[in-house]
């Protein structure tokens, strides 16, 4: 075989090699626990990240801190709707998984909040873009009085909220039965 057949199958078999990797996720970004104004952000990386950007919708209000992103040494921002870290010193987050970080909200825009890479994406060191998997949602805890993250509860009278003493019992008599 000349060399240019040996170079152009090597070419195409490395072209194919890197559309192979191309779609397989090398990390997610998913919702974590939850409390009345605070989501976690969690994170599953196969390699060092340098950056990211996502959205979050659902929510108005929001800042983040914390987890390894803080730990880590990067800006962390929260606009409307997306969240951006990276670091100015170049700084990474290691591979691995746990808190990304924490997202904090004012208030509740819909039942539902969700997690995407949007118009987004994460970076490796060098500014190499990651296949990540950022699809996720999140649906907010209700008490039996529709109130998010409420402790009213539904009784043993069917009463929400209620101490079970609001309860009616019914007693029914056929009297005495003779011959």
């Amino acid at each position: 075989m000349t060399f240019s057949k040996r170079f152009f199958c090597l070419l195409i078999t490395t072209f194919l090699f890197n559309l192979t990797l191309a779609d397989d996720s090398n990390g997610s970004i998913y919702f974590g626990d939850a409390s009345s104004g605070q989501i976690d952000l969690m994170y599953d990386f196969e390699t060092a990240v340098a950056g990211f950007q996502f959205d979050v919708q659902g929510l108005s209000g929001m800042s983040a801190s914390g987890g390894s992103a803080e730990d880590a040494g990067f800006e962390i921002s929260a606009g409307s709707t997306t969240l951006i870290g990276f670091s100015f010193s170049g700084a990474t987050i290691d591979a691995g998984s746990g808190i990304l970080t924490t997202l904090s909200y004012d208030s509740i825009l819909s039942d539902s909040v969700t997690l995407t890479l949007g118009s987004g994406a994460i970076t490796a060191p060098g500014g190499i873009d990651l296949v990540p998997n950022v699809d996720d949602s999140f649906t907010h805890p209700v008490d039996c009085n529709g109130d998010y993250y409420g402790s009213l509860e539904i009784d043993s009278c069917s009463v929400c909220g209620g101490d079970g003493s609001t309860c009616s019992s019914i007693e029914l008599s056929f009297g005495t039965a003779s011959d």
